[in-house]
């Protein structure tokens, strides 16, 4: 299973898949893209999946820790 703007992009059109790409260098993500092995999907609802992941193994989590070290470890009292 795949997710992310790119792959969102190339559901679009292969031309903006490229322009989602480019705009990839100015994200925190290390990866543009989150492969998920379909043996780590649990279940599937409409408008949720349930994988057997915890957020640290995937892309999702890098913002967070930007966030943590940039932002929040700079404010006076912060424990980040």
């Amino acid at each position: 299973m795949e997710s992310g703007f790119v792959v969102l992009g190339r559901r679009i059109g292969p031309r903006v898949e490229r322009w989602v790409e480019k705009l990839r260098r100015f994200s925190v993500r290390k990866t543009a893209r989150q492969r998920v092995a379909w043996e780590k999907v649990i279940e599937v609802k409409p408008y949720q999946i349930e994988l057997d992941l915890t957020a640290r193994e995937t892309p999702a989590f890098d913002w967070e820790l930007w966030f943590r070290d940039h932002v929040v470890a700079k404010v006076e009292g912060a424990n980040p």
